[in-house]
C-alpha cells in the first residue's frame, strides 16, 4: 500500500504555532502583565524566561532552516 503523507494547506505551520506561542508568553513580561510575572517566585520566573528563550531559538532556527 502507498503511504499517504497528510499535508494539512489550511492549517498554522510550526512556525506560526511557535511564533504566536512566543507572543502571547511575553504579553506576561511587560505591561499590565509585568506585576504579575514579578509576583511570581524566582525559580518560576527564570522557568519562564528560559521557555522564552527555547521558543525563540526554536523560532529563529526554523527561519534559518536549521530544523526539522
Amino acid at each position: 500500500m502507498a503511504e499517504i503523507q497528510s499535508t494539512n494547506l489550511a492549517g498554522p505551520t510550526n512556525l506560526e504555532r511557535r511564533a504566536a506561542q512566543l507572543a502571547s508568553l511575553t504579553l506576561m513580561l511587560y505591561g499590565r502583565g509585568r506585576e504579575a510575572f514579578n509576583d511570581l517566585f524566582e525559580h518560576d520566573r527564570d522557568n519562564i524566561l528560559w521557555l522564552v528563550n527555547d521558543l525563540a531559538v526554536e523560532v529563529r532556527d526554523i527561519v534559518n532552516g536549521d530544523s526539522q
